[in-house]
């Protein structure tokens, strides 16, 4: 472990002390002594404002319709006590229509028993209860004290129970940090509304701002519906920000962007958890403006299991790089009635580097009603990707229609390495569109890594014109084909096909004529140096069809293919004579 680490754990330790008392010098008077305990009380804590973070979650929580008696379990907490009465509470479901129930705790009945100031509308079982004192004033009180003087601010290990959504002033210069995701936690008790909103209160730009280290939750899972519950809210142009070691949970959105105002850039954003339980989107930015020039992302894990939206629901960007994202579990239904959700729909004209992307354990089935079909949907827009990894021992690939990997008028889309591990069906990489742009694909690679992976109907789509394996455009010369028949392996293979050895008999070659895995462009000659002899000719067919016949030595052909849905009539004689 480095001393950077063991420092930082230290002073996180040091810090929890002094913001509960629990040191001596955290007392102590004199600024001048210089001690440890003072230097890091100049940081102020959330505890300084009051917040408790005394929150707590309970399990197999019951209550009956018209009765203000919750009961739980007692399994791993230890009771509860007098101290408990007036904190908010939160009972998933138990509300009206099955909303959530929130209140607070009248009186304690018994260790795992106690009276609500309002009564359940539906009857519940089993299910995960929130409570703990309402630290909505205290963090936002938290808030604005940095934001107004320009500090950065310490959130101590705790679940901060909140009923209302902290509005964060638009202001330069202040920060919060937690212990860890896993430790610092702030909890919306309240259905259906933002938790975190940066730029709800305007005051100046909101700039050079920094928050790492907690979790932002919802006590009860929000379902589709609730639109509004997004963990992060973006309500005005936030640029020079820094967000990192941060999860979302429980809610609608991890991070939304309001309509109509500028998308957060020059970001530098890292270590995002999203995860399983959010209903709509990691990342919601419609009706983002301006150009959000400069984000560079880091590491992110997106857990698409129950989201209803695209992962990245039309995020914006230019000049804007990832490091990596791994999505997992895009197992859920979608609005065309089939499993499986888009992974990125770009707002037009983004540009974005992604130097890894992972899709582990999917299901992507039946029909798809989300943009073009396509799983990475980039209008008029520039994507690279260095690596791109389809897999997952429990993944399923079998679509009713046909599903791109890339859509929309693409200008520019790269991927240098594409493999999967998946078996079920080919996978479709044409493009939709416009008939202009270029798509680049540097190697493709089947679970064994022995062959591309096929593109299901390139013959008869427009992305034939556009899309190239840079493997088989490269030209490669074959070894010597011998006195006998050739066929140039389905998946490709070299792109000059030399015969050298004298034939005693006509000889043929068959080139490819599989629709699937040819493109437009894409050339093979074939060359006679000492093979063609008399009436010992060199025949060149595609599908068995003859394409042209070397019938001297010395002679070269070179055929390329164009789209054609029917694949051997794509291939066109552009160049013979004399080698």
């Amino acid at each position: 472990m480095s001393m950077d680490a063991i420092a930082r754990g230290l002073a996180n330790k040091a810090q929890t002390a002094i913001a509960n008392g629990n040191l001596p010098y955290a007392l102590s008077t004199g600024f001048s002594t210089g001690t440890v305990g003072r230097k890091l009380q100049e940081t102020p804590s959330a505890r300084d404002f009051g917040a408790k973070g005394d929150g707590k979650l309970l399990s197999n929580g019951a209550m009956t319709a018209g009765s203000a008696t919750l009961t739980v379990s007692l399994s791993g907490f230890s009771g509860f006590t007098a101290a408990d009465v007036g904190k908010a509470i939160t009972v998933p479901g138990a509300g009206t229509a099955g909303a959530a129930l929130v209140s607070t705790i009248a009186t304690v009945v018994s260790s795992n028993s106690v009276t609500l100031a309002a009564s359940a509308v539906t009857t519940v079982t089993g299910q995960q209860v929130t409570f703990g004192t309402n630290d909505t004033a205290a963090l936002q009180a938290l808030l604005d004290y940095v934001t107004v003087n320009r500090r950065q601010a310490f959130l101590p290990d705790g679940i901060y129970c909140v009923t209302s959504t902290l509005n964060v002033q638009a202001r330069p210069g202040w920060g919060l940090s937690g212990n860890g995701p896993e430790c610092s936690i702030i909890v919306q008790m309240a259905d259906n509304v933002p938790l975190l909103d940066l730029g709800g209160v305007a005051a100046s730009l909101l700039h050079t701002y920094l928050l790492e280290d907690f979790k932002l939750s919802y006590a009860a899972l929000q379902p589709s519906a609730n639109t509004n519950a997004s963990c992060m809210v973006f309500s005005t142009m936030a640029f020079w920000g820094s967000l990192r070691r941060i999860y979302f949970e429980r809610g609608f959105d991890g991070i939304k962007v309001r309509s109509g105002i500028g998308g957060p850039w020059g970001q530098n954003w890292d270590d995002f958890r999203f995860m399983q339980t959010l209903s709509g989107s990691a990342m919601d930015w419609t009706g983002a403006t301006n150009g959000v020039p400069n984000n560079r992302w880091g590491r992110m894990v997106v857990e698409m299991n129950n989201m209803a939206k695209p992962a990245f629901n039309q995020v914006r960007g230019y000049n804007w790089s990832i490091e990596s994202i791994e999505m997992l579990g895009s197992v859920g239904p979608n609005s065309g009635g089939g499993t499986g959700q888009q992974l990125f729909n770009l707002q037009s004209g983004s540009t974005v580097d992604i130097n890894c992307l992972k899709l582990e354990t999917l299901n992507y089935t039946g029909t798809h009603a989300f943009t073009s079909s396509a799983l990475i949907y980039a209008p008029s827009g520039a994507v690279r990707i260095r690596q791109l990894f389809f897999g997952g021992t429990q993944s399923v690939f079998n679509t009713t229609n046909a599903l791109t990997i890339f859509g929309g008028a693409v200008r520019d889309f790269q991927v240098e390495y594409f493999y999967t591990t998946l078996s079920q069906a080919p996978v479709n990489v044409t493009v939709s569109g416009a008939s202009s742009g270029r798509v680049v694909i540097g190697n493709l690679d089947d679970a064994n890594g022995v062959g591309v992976i096929p593109m299901t109907n390139i013959g008869s789509s427009v992305g034939a014109n556009m899309v190239t394996y840079a493997r088989n455009a490269v030209r490669r010369l074959s070894d010597d084909i011998g006195n006998a028949d050739y066929t140039l392996a389905t998946n490709g293979g070299p792109t000059v096909i030399v015969a050298q050895t004298a034939l005693t008999l006509p000889r043929s070659v068959e080139i490819m004529a599989d629709t699937n895995y040819l493109f437009n462009g894409y050339t093979v000659t074939v060359l006679s140096r000492g093979a063609v002899n008399g009436t010992n000719t060199l025949t060149i067919k595609a599908g068995g069809i003859t394409k042209a016949t070397i019938s001297s030595d010395n002679y070269a052909v070179e055929l390329t293919w164009r789209r054609n849905p029917t694949a051997h009539s794509g291939w066109v004689i552009t160049r013979q004579g004399a080698a």
